[in-house]
């Protein structure tokens, strides 16, 4: 019976462990795709412009100006982004022949007729450009949530040869590690409130199941965490009063709140 019990110990082991690596390798990530029909062209001074669906025209003065995409991802609370990965899983040339704009000076008085032209330490080039399918991953906050935006180009550009390549699907993934930076704390007027905050970020973000919605507990618990702090005119007095009986209704509220108040 004892060998009996110490294999279910040590089953029971192995399944946390598994869950462990599991939770571990359970990163954020997504996969976006293009099509030559998201492609639009058009001309300018003799350049060609490339458009694609759902993306901005991104570019420093000199370079070529291609289409950028933005894609969001919430991000776990206590968790940071240690690197972003691009995978380009398929890619089509497009047919033709292109010369792509240059990215123009965006300096405070620059006009059209400062037009600047390309740089021909990369337009006489072979090697693709941008040279990476991902411009930047930045962490910010929306709605009280960490968020990584992660930029990406759906165009590769051969300029010396003038062709245009799109990436027809990349995979992105980010590695996450613990982290606080760039972190705020979730502090909604009401449960409901909150809800309406999820609702707005699931909208935005390609991992929406990842936006986790505050349980009771949780929501009190934020609450209880904040100091509330009221200052009343007169400050610092041995006795607030009669500031803090007229007061005290809002001070009432505020604690059955669950806000620690401070009067002084």
């Amino acid at each position: 019976m004892r060998t009996s019990a110490c294999i279910q110990i040590a089953m029971a082991l192995v399944l946390f462990l598994a869950g462990m690596v599991h939770t571990a390798l359970a990163v954020p990530s997504t996969t976006i795709s293009f099509s030559l029909d998201d492609v639009t062209t058009s001309e300018q001074d003799g350049f060609d412009i490339l458009n694609v669906e759902d993306c901005h025209l991104a570019g420093e003065p000199g370079q070529p100006l291609l289409p950028c995409k933005v894609v969001n991802f919430v991000i776990p609370r206590g968790q940071g982004v240690s690197q972003v990965r691009v995978e380009v899983e398929a890619k089509e040339r497009l047919l033709g022949s292109y010369y792509i704009y240059p990215g123009q000076s965006d300096e405070p008085g620059y006009g059209e007729e400062d037009f600047g032209g390309p740089d021909m330490n990369v337009y006489g080039s072979s090697e693709p450009f941008p040279g990476s399918a991902v411009l930047e991953g930045q962490t910010t906050t929306a709605w009280g949530w960490k968020v990584c935006q992660v930029a990406v180009w759906p165009l590769e550009y051969i300029p010396a040869d003038r062709e245009i390549w799109l990436y027809e699907s990349l995979k992105i993934s980010l590695e996450l590690s613990p982290s606080t930076d760039n972190e705020q704390e979730i502090l909604p007027r009401s449960k409901e409130h909150h809800e309406e905050w999820a609702a707005e970020l699931e909208q935005v973000v390609a991992n929406s199941t990842d936006v986790l919605p505050l349980g009771p507990n949780d929501f009190s618990g934020l609450l209880s965490s904040r100091r509330w702090v009221l200052i009343l005119p007169g400050s610092p007095a041995p006795d607030p009063d009669p500031w803090y009986s007229v007061f005290a209704p809002l001070i009432d509220r505020r604690e059955t709140q669950g806000l620690d108040v401070h009067v002084q």
